[in-house]
């Protein structure tokens, strides 16, 4: 009985995992959906110095390339409540969050050689290491909750 209730508990919490990444999917695209509304600046702050200097100009590709990065997160936060059992399961979606899983470690991965970079003084994105964490623990944590509930 003991090894079922585990199985059950497993289960519970890798589906509680997933909703923590679905939370973080959702935050990311808001971030992606909001960021043309406040202006170039945003772009900068977030580190695509080319995306503000063409919003600086005018053009619409930062907007537009925002709104598809949002849309994409959004698409791949309902994946995860649908692993979740939050929302009607299609077969596609696990294999997708799959994918999408290993793509955020290995962008996290990135830590490694941007810290280094920032400790040798390198002139580089700041905030990158935080990015990568960021993306290093979504992943981590989408990909446990998909292999403890396989």
């Amino acid at each position: 009985m003991q090894y079922k209730e585990a199985i059950v508990t497993g289960n519970a919490s890798s589906k509680h995992l997933m909703i923590l990444v679905a939370a973080g999917y959702f935050m990311i695209a808001l971030l992606h959906l909001v960021a043309p509304f406040l202006g170039p600046w945003t772009y900068s702050y977030f580190g695509a110095n080319y995306l503000a200097r063409l919003a600086q100009q005018g053009s619409s590709i930062p907007a537009i390339a925002g709104f598809v990065i949002g849309i994409a997160f959004t698409v791949f936060g309902l994946m995860a409540l649908s692993a979740a059992g939050k929302m009607k399961s299609r077969k596609i979606d696990r294999p997708i969050l799959w994918g999408v899983g290993i793509i955020l470690l290995l962008r996290g991965l990135l830590v490694i050689p941007q810290t280094l970079l920032l400790i040798r003084g390198a002139s580089t994105f700041a905030r990158g290491p935080l990015f990568s964490i960021v993306a290093l623990l979504l992943g981590f944590i989408q990909l446990l909750s998909l292999w403890s509930n396989r």
